[in-house]
């Protein structure tokens, strides 16, 4: 699948510091693949996997965005 991108306001994965997937920050927007899977680091030591358009309550914006 092609690039996405989205808001860095939008409480995703893929604008969360605690998420490692491909992206790429463009200041106010993150380019991704909407099927790529990363890990969340936010809970579980380890990681687990997640993909992009994935959210929770413990989203934190990634430091790469404004």
């Amino acid at each position: 699948m092609g690039k996405t991108q989205c808001p860095s306001n939008t409480h995703l994965c893929v604008t969360c510091a605690y998420w490692d997937g491909n992206r790429t920050p463009n200041i106010s927007f993150v380019k991704y693949d909407s099927t790529d899977v990363g890990k969340c680091y936010c809970i579980f030591p380890n990681g687990v996997n997640r993909i992009p358009n994935s959210s929770c309550s413990s989203w934190q914006k990634w430091s790469a965005l404004k």
